[in-house]
């Protein structure tokens, strides 16, 4: 009798996962990311970058089994999973797992595709997703959060970190689900994937200002990685059946300041990571979002019209208080998501958090770029011990605050959590505010409506012809 590895356990769960093993309220949860998703995918689709990214998906051929964001007509399921998981990451405005991570476009869009390819049902598609984000979250939180501590105080990013790999297992294993690979062949694929997922260049992403359009990782070239996984272990090829296993491997090789290896398995099929997801409002570094909801507050409380504000003061911990975050003069398009003095320019001008943030005609503005000169940055004190507050390897309180003075007079206020995290009834992003994000970004997109309709009902839908409508619509004008 073979011997049991985290590998074969972690590949046996997944493999296995049937929709009535999920409770219902994680496959609640999977509705709501997808619909998140594939707002940020439409959302992204009208911004600079998206037409290059969509070009440069022909590179990747094959039977026009998959839909991507704006085409009419189908095209090859490698080609519509690299575009629409780098358009779903374009604006970093989709989830973020609270390690600091996001690979749910690697999860949602294998599994579209996948279930496209093999006309599968929307319950085959919900379990899809499923098993994708929650192998990704196991590994994510394996790994831990990227950053430094010393005596319970964050004292910034690690020397050496990456945020690739999670998107590869979640796109590896979302595809697998829908497919119907079994636990040897998902052993394969996961050892075909993993062997290939891309270096962690996390440090260089953290010394840089001027930010380039690959990002921390292209998500849609982690996502056709996992794909590949999978498609080559059909194939009959093999790769390392035991790849989370051993004491260096994967994890150490991804940095893992904080691991805690004991996640990949623990567990399973008890805790669900779906429950911890969290939502973004803005399309900025999730980082960032504590001072951003303190100063979202006194914004809906005060309603100023932007020539009354004489000062913004945002308190930012430590983990967003690096020359990056305080770039006054943002000159490339990531670099926006990273700019609080742009960030609280575009709140205050009320634009769409979406693709016009990154719209040049506004984002340099004489409005904007007037705003952002009245924009300080202050260190946070009490944001330096959120470590002691993180369970399971999860950054759950990352404590920020803001002041605004308007016409001489000032107001402050603070926040432990950031609108989106599920841990607080002020900040948690329920159905109707997932629904809410949608509407306001993507709700014009054809089909929209009938999209809304078939996900309220997608555990009993044999089609997804709604679905591959929305995605092939497009683009929007947000």
């Amino acid at each position: 009798m073979a011997t049991s590895t985290v590998t074969s356990e972690f590949a046996n769960f997944f493999s296995n996962l049937q929709l009535h093993d999920i409770p219902p309220n994680i496959r609640t949860a999977a509705s709501s990311l997808l619909l998140d998703t594939l707002t940020c995918m439409q959302a992204a689709s009208s911004a600079a970058p998206a037409q290059r990214i969509k070009d440069l998906s022909q590179m990747f051929q094959g039977p026009g089994y998959g839909s991507l964001v704006g085409s009419s007509l189908p095209v090859g399921t490698a080609r519509a999973l690299y575009a629409n998981a780098r358009l779903g990451n374009l604006l970093d405005l989709d989830e973020t797992y609270p390690v600091g991570v996001h690979f749910g476009v690697g999860a949602v869009c294998a599994a579209i595709v996948a279930a496209e390819a093999e006309e599968r049902s929307g319950a085959d598609l919900i379990t899809g997703i499923v098993a994708g984000y929650e192998a990704g979250a196991r590994l994510a939180s394996a790994i831990g959060p990227m950053m430094e501590v010393r005596d319970g105080e964050v004292k910034g990013f690690a020397s050496i970190w990456g945020v690739a790999a999670p998107v590869v297992v979640a796109a590896c294993v979302g595809y697998a689900r829908v497919v119907n690979i079994d636990a040897a062949g998902l052993s394969q694929a996961l050892g075909i994937a993993c062997s290939n997922i891309p270096l962690p260049i996390g440090n260089r992403w953290s010394e840089a200002i001027d930010l380039p359009d690959c990002k921390y990782c292209d998500a849609g070239w982690c996502a056709v990685t996992g794909q590949h996984g999978v498609v080559a272990a059909k194939a009959g090829l093999t790769g390392f059946s035991n790849i989370l296993d051993g004491a260096v491997g994967v994890i150490e090789a991804c940095g893992a300041a904080m691991p805690l290896k004991d996640s990949l398995t623990s567990g399973l099929g008890e805790r669900w990571h779906l429950a911890d997801i969290t939502y973004k409002p803005w399309p900025t570094c999730r980082f960032m979002h504590a001072p951003m909801t303190a100063l979202d507050r006194l914004l809906q409380r005060l309603r100023p019209m932007p020539d009354e504000i004489d000062e913004v003061v945002i308190y930012t911990g430590p983990l967003a208080n690096s020359a990056r975050f305080r770039n006054v003069a943002p000159k490339t398009f990531g670099s926006y998501s990273f700019s609080y003095q742009h960030a609280v320019a575009m709140m205050i001008l009320g634009v769409p958090a979406g693709a016009m943030w990154f719209d040049a005609d506004i984002a340099e503005s004489t409005a904007a770029l007037k705003l952002r000169q009245r924009v300080r940055i202050e260190r946070f004190g009490a944001g330096d011990t959120f470590a002691r507050d993180m369970v399971d390897n999860q950054i759950r309180k990352m404590p920020g605050a803001a002041t605004i003075t308007i016409r001489g007079q000032a107001w402050t206020e603070s926040s432990d959590y950031a609108a989106g995290d599920p841990w607080d009834v002020q900040t948690l992003f329920d159905w109707a505010s997932v629904k809410s994000k949608f509407t306001s970004l993507a709700s014009d997109v054809t089909g929209a409506q009938q999209l809304l309709d078939w996900i309220t009902q997608i555990e009993s839908t044999a089609t997804l012809e709604p679905l591959s409508a929305f995605i092939r619509a497009g683009p929007v004008n947000h």
